[in-house]
């Protein structure tokens, strides 16, 4: 097997055999797998080695829906429900924003219906500055004849005058709420001549002038009381309370927004209150009305 001078046969074979197989090998990257290629051609494009899938057995038909036959109410009740409570709600906050609007309404009527504003009767007792005493002289001033007839317009404000000293500032404004009281209490004038110049009870034109005093709540409080009960210490009479009120409101002494209120609509046979769903309409209220509307929330 072996020659002097000469390699193996084997390991020329080898050798040859090593020369004409030499292999390549080349390592490269691609979407991050390796692919060891040993010097042989990429393969061409749109071919692959590898066989498909199979397809996907086709999947089982659905049962069909059975139809739901029962009625529409008892299927969507809960949104029936949720969307009449939604309603109701709706209507109910329309309802009442018309009451409101229109108690509004009523009361800017009875605001503009007053003589004096509230302003104006503070500028009036600013500017003129008359004491509880000067206005209780008034009936004196006046005379027996106005005590026991009353007295026009001009006269009472002559008598003021007279009481304070002075002439009264702003007395136009002053005319305008006796004017009131007069209007209001509407007395049956038989001849034309009483017409032309009506007369005013001095009681009621103290009442109207009560405000002018520049004493304290409790002083102006107590002028009123005289002036209501015609002097006396006793208690007043309903009757001549309720008529106080009217000489009170009809000078513009009461706020306007304690002269008006909403009508009560009152309840259904459920025992809900209408006004949820009903308009209350907005009245004014008479001197009765008031008399009665201050004995309830003393008595509350």
């Amino acid at each position: 097997f072996f020659f002097p001078g000469h390699p193996n046969m084997l390991t020329r074979r080898l050798s040859t055999a090593s020369l004409a197989c030499r292999a390549r090998v080349q390592l490269s990257s691609r979407s991050g797998l390796s692919t060891l290629r040993l010097g042989l051609a990429p393969p061409r494009s749109g071919l692959s080695t590898v066989a498909p899938p199979p397809p996907p057995p086709p999947a089982a038909a659905a049962p069909p829906e059975e139809e739901d036959a029962r009625p529409f109410v008892v299927r969507w009740w809960k949104s029936i429900l949720f969307w009449s409570f939604v309603a109701s709600w709706a209507y109910s906050l329309i309802q009442q924003n018309r009451s409101r609007r229109g108690l509004d309404e009523e009361e800017e009527r009875v605001r503009a219906c007053a003589p004096v504003n509230a302003d104006e009767i503070l500028e009036l007792r600013a500017l003129n500055d008359v004491s509880s005493d000067t206005l209780a002289t008034l009936a004196d001033v006046a005379g027996a004849g106005a005590r026991h007839d009353g007295a026009t317009v001009p006269q009472v404000l002559a008598a003021l005058a007279k009481a304070v000293g002075q002439p009264v500032r702003e007395e136009y404004a002053l005319e305008r709420m006796l004017l009131a009281v007069l209007e209001v209490r509407g007395a049956a004038l038989a001849s034309p001549a009483e017409a032309a110049a009506p007369r005013i009870p001095l009681d009621d034109a103290a009442l109207a002038l009560g405000f002018l005093s520049n004493g304290p709540v409790v002083e102006r409080l107590g002028a009123l009381y005289a002036s209501a009960s015609g002097g006396g210490p006793g208690p007043i009479s309903a009757e001549r309370f309720v008529a106080a009120l009217g000489v009170l409101a009809a000078s513009g002494q009461v706020p306007p927004d304690k002269q008006v209120a909403l009508d009560g609509v009152g309840r259904n046979a459920l025992g809900v209150n209408r006004s949820w769903y009903v308009e209350q309409p907005a009245v004014s209220y008479s001197a009765a009305e008031l008399a009665d509307a201050a004995a309830a929330e003393l008595a509350a």
